[in-house]
């Protein structure tokens, strides 16, 4: 495991620190050049938009997490925008791939995924869900990455849990027959063990809270287009405040409580 972030800040906080802060961007979309635009949305001016916002109102974080589906079209060019935006920012961030993007793209470019890393008690793991994807979105958990959750489970303290694709329904039938094919096994994992936790995730461009046992969920918006809810068919959210781009930010208490919101970006 890795104890180096991109930007070469450490990884592992101190364990004096008694709480951090985590703020989760996901599903950019951005194109091969900033000027494109995808679902009539400037996606790049709203990542600018939020990465600022970010900036201003949580320079005190100790972790930025990229939660997947970082391009929709283009290659290298794309993640390179990313990547300098990213690090200008001084906040240590890390990635995991959502089922548009380039896995080994983003290996070479941003260094290699990190298993996971502890923030005072909490045990943070970054899971990649991008195996066996069909083509339309759908992603599953492959034989390893669930062999090393776990072994991650296994550890001791609150648990902090990364993936891309929605492990719980939605309740819309388009989004839910692209969810995390295997959600059944990752959830049963999470039932076996003795700790509880948070698991986050990106791909569905909505604001989500659940309740699973002893864990709680969530789900934040894209930094550019909105996804509206509960519908049969694909559906664009225009209304005001779900259409606006957002993120959502934590706050992980050592004592394993915590406190999270969504922030929305009108510009």
């Amino acid at each position: 495991m890795s104890s180096v972030l991109t930007n070469n800040v450490p990884a592992n906080k101190p364990l004096h620190q008694d709480s951090f802060k985590v703020v989760q961007i996901s599903d950019l979309h951005l194109m091969e050049t900033p000027e494109d635009y995808y679902r009539d949305i400037d996606v790049e001016s709203s990542f600018l938009r939020i990465t600022k916002h970010i900036q201003r109102d949580h320079q005190d974080a100790d972790l930025l997490l990229l939660t997947g589906d970082c391009v929709h079209s283009g290659g290298a060019e794309v993640y390179q925008r990313i990547q300098n935006r990213l690090n200008q920012m001084n906040i240590p961030w890390r990635w995991i791939p959502g089922n548009h993007d380039d896995a080994e793209l983003m290996a070479m470019l941003f260094g290699s995924m990190l298993d996971g890393m502890q923030l005072g008690r909490w045990q943070v793991t970054l899971l990649d869900s991008t195996s066996e994807g069909n083509g339309w979105g759908r992603g599953s958990l492959s034989e390893q990455e669930l062999e090393r959750l776990a072994v991650r489970l296994s550890l001791s303290g609150p648990h902090f849990i990364v993936l891309h694709h929605n492990p719980l329904s939605v309740n819309s039938r388009w989004q839910d027959e692209i969810a995390l094919a295997n959600r059944t096994r990752f959830l049963a994992l999470l039932d076996q063990c003795s700790d509880s936790g948070v698991v986050i995730f990106g791909h569905v461009h909505q604001d989500w809270e659940f309740d699973y046992g002893r864990w709680k969920m969530f789900s934040c918006p894209s930094t550019g287009v909105q996804f509206k809810k509960c519908c049969d068919s694909f559906q664009i959210e225009t209304r005001v405040p779900q259409a606006l781009p957002g993120y959502r930010w934590f706050r992980l208490n050592d004592d394993g409580n915590f406190m999270t919101r969504v922030e929305r970006c009108k510009g």
